[in-house]
């Protein structure tokens, strides 16, 4: 039985069969010529951000404030404000293991934002 479960397995036809297999999907697809998409799309892309009229800014926090005001009116704001409190934890536990984790995060975090801002220059 075991000659069998080797000989299945670990059989040189297996791969054979596998290698014919990947060389034909390989024929059947075309050759993907990218020619610098990336760079292409990144160089089309404008310098400046586009920044937003003061128009619409301005319609924006027309919305927000309307929205506050009819959340105010509509919603029990103390027992919101009290569930808020509620989900506060009364104790706090902070070992040393907890910084290692948040100075290591912003660490990281740092480093990410510093390696972003020095490649994205050289799109």
């Amino acid at each position: 039985m075991k000659e069998i479960l080797d000989t299945q397995l670990n059989g040189p036809d297996n791969f054979a069969d596998l290698d014919a297999l990947f060389s034909s999907a390989r024929e059947d697809q075309p050759i993907l010529v990218d020619q610098n998409f990336t760079k292409v799309v990144a160089n089309s892309l404008p310098s400046r951000p586009v920044r937003r009229e003061k128009r619409g800014l301005s319609f924006d926090l027309i919305g927000v404030t309307l929205g506050l005001i009819l959340a105010y009116f509509y919603f029990d704001v103390s027992k919101m404000l009290s569930a808020a409190v509620n989900l506060i934890p009364e104790t706090i536990v902070l070992s040393p293991v907890h910084a290692l984790i948040a100075i290591g995060s912003v660490t990281v975090m740092s480093a990410i934002a510093w390696w972003t801002v020095e490649n994205s220059r050289n799109l």
